[in-house]
Formats: C-alpha cells, sequence, structure tokens
C-alpha cells in the first residue's frame, strides 16, 4: 500500500492519497491549530491527524482503521 500526502503552503490544503486515490481532502485553519480529516478507502476508515511542530512544519499522523499506517512530514 502506498500512502503520500499534499499539503499547499498557500491554501492551507492537506490531501492524503492512498494507491493514487484521494481519499482525504481538507483546509487546515490559518491560526496553526490542530485539525483531524477523515476519509475512507475501500472497506476502510481513514484518519489524518494533523499538528504543527513549529509555523513551518506540518506533522500529520495516518490511521487505517485505527492503526498507524504513516507519518507525513511537510
Amino acid at each position: 500500500m502506498e500512502i503520500f500526502g499534499r499539503f499547499n503552503q498557500l491554501s492551507f490544503e492537506h490531501q492524503v492519497i492512498i494507491n493514487g486515490d484521494n481519499v482525504i481532502t481538507g483546509s487546515l485553519p490559518y491560526d496553526y491549530t490542530d485539525a483531524s480529516f477523515s476519509g475512507n478507502y475501500e472497506q476502510s476508515t481513514v484518519v489524518s491527524d494533523c499538528h504543527w511542530k513549529s509555523k513551518t512544519t506540518l506533522e500529520c499522523l495516518v490511521k487505517l482503521n485505527g492503526e498507524m499506517a504513516a507519518t507525513l512530514t511537510f
């Protein structure tokens, strides 16, 4: 399973892509607060919990059915 993500620094839009399918799209708040997004991939629930390590480093923890699947750093 290939999991990767995108983060647009201008629009603050975050995406999670699994095996080429966009499963999560959402915009983070501009005030750098944490955000959580969810979606579905096949029969699995996908959650991306994002938090700012600093104002220049965003980390998103991706879970499939409650189990850690990937750490995305932007």
